[in-house]
């Protein structure tokens, strides 16, 4: 196995004193965004290693005493917000389900050992590789032979050089066959590298993301980049080339400045994961706090949203001008990815439980018209969804009883992949 730095891969040092800090950043607008990951370190390294199976599930309830802001604008920094509303595309209800899915997908195997990932963000398939992306790991990339089932490399060091990250957390692949984008907020920039290149050549581009975009999922379609984020009162940010943003597009959201006025609220409430299809002509986005997926055209037109088939409830209060969340709210979704026929939404866990009890393993299957198809249920709880390029299967970290982090495969049925 080889890095790009002396011995083997090791664990960011964490310490509580960051918890501290990032709770005094809260107020600010750059606090969900720049803290993020210390904030999951601080939660971390107060846990009993068989309890941090939440902490990537946990990291944005933990702003709970934020300070209210001034109302959401029509328009930000000149940049207008693009309104649709749901009259304008399609809404389809999945029935709901109780009890547990009939379908049950077995593990086919698993990639990497008990030393190769501290906190996996994002697995990207590059050809006959995974790129693994580890915000706790220090180098924090991984290369992982899919023939092997090895890590064969990990690169990428902890810092601000151009060869180096922080806080890689986004991640998909480029158009060379041995090309893959990471976005990195910690360093508030996207990189283009190639796996194939030797460590001094393998950055080939950087974009500059500005800070106060506060996007979480950065994509290229064409010469534009389109993103979800932190965003109190639009879906999608859309920006050129450069990294500045040109359009913002908005839906009905699930949670408005009328019913809940609280600024950095809204920012929590309304997060949303992101999955385009392979042909790059749509896009899926899966609310963090509502039983809900909305569907876009590539240029960012809204298609209609789709009702999953197991309601829940976020559970909040707002007391003195502060945030909390109850310890009753309850997660929708917590991964989305797609395939040019169907979109898969990874639930968060049953009714009820408690952030730190979350047990992702119930995927939605939806079509790209929002017709709910079937729920599949994974062996084991995961924290992330990938899809092969071929639509066959699905990647995923999971952990281990003894807390380590693995990657597991599962194979698609037959009827999700050819439709």
């Amino acid at each position: 196995m080889k890095s790009s730095q002396d011995g083997p891969p090791t664990r960011i040092p964490v310490g509580c004193g960051s918890l501290r800090s990032w709770q005094g950043w809260a107020s600010g607008m750059q606090t969900i965004y720049q803290g993020r990951v210390e904030m999951i370190r601080a939660i971390g390294s107060a846990l009993p290693r068989s309890r941090r199976t939440g902490v990537l599930l946990l990291a944005p309830l933990v702003v709970a005493a934020c300070v209210e802001r001034s109302a959401p604008a029509k328009s930000v920094n000149g940049i207008p917000i693009d309104a649709a509303t749901a009259a304008n595309g399609f809404l389809e209800r999945a029935r709901s389900l109780h009890g547990e899915p009939g379908d049950t997908l077995h593990m086919l195997r698993s990639f990497g050992d008990t030393s190769s990932f501290g906190g996996i963000d994002r697995i990207v398939v590059v050809g006959q590789k995974l790129l693994v992306l580890d915000y706790l790991m220090d180098p924090h990339l991984a290369v992982v032979d899919l023939a092997s089932g090895r890590v064969v490399e990990h690169f990428g060091r902890n810092g601000a050089g151009p060869r180096e990250f922080k806080q890689p957390h986004w991640g998909f692949p480029g158009r060379g066959p041995a090309e893959a984008w990471v976005f990195d907020p910690g360093n508030q920039r996207l990189s283009l590298l190639d796996l194939n290149a030797d460590l001094d050549h393998r950055l080939k581009r950087s974009v500059n993301v500005p800070p106060e975009t506060m996007v979480e999922t950065p994509t290229w379609f064409g010469n534009r980049l389109v993103a979800t984020g932190f965003f109190p009162d639009y879906t999608l940010l859309v920006m050129d080339e450069r990294g500045a943003p040109v359009r913002r597009v908005a839906v009905d959201r699930p949670f408005s400045y009328a019913n809940v006025r609280h600024w950095v609220a809204l920012r929590l409430l309304n997060r949303a994961f992101f999955a385009n299809d392979a042909s790059g002509r749509h896009i899926a986005v899966a609310y963090q706090w509502d039983n809900r997926v909305d569907f876009f055209t590539a240029e960012g037109a809204f298609l209609g949203t789709a009702r999953g088939p197991r309601p829940t409830k976020a559970s909040f209060r707002i007391r003195n001008g502060r945030f909390f969340w109850n310890d009753d709210t309850e997660m929708a979704y917590w991964a989305v990815a797609a395939s040019d026929r169907y979109v898969f939404a990874l639930h968060a866990g049953p009714p009820g439980a408690k952030p730190l009890e979350y047990q992702p393993s119930k995927v939605h299957v939806f079509t790209w018209r929002g017709q709910f198809v079937r729920e599949l249920a994974l062996d084991r709880p995961v924290f992330g969804l990938t899809l092969a390029p071929d639509g066959r299967t699905l990647y995923a970290p999971y952990q281990q009883p003894d807390g380590h982090y693995l990657i597991g495969s599962w194979r698609l049925p037959a009827n999700v992949v050819a439709g």
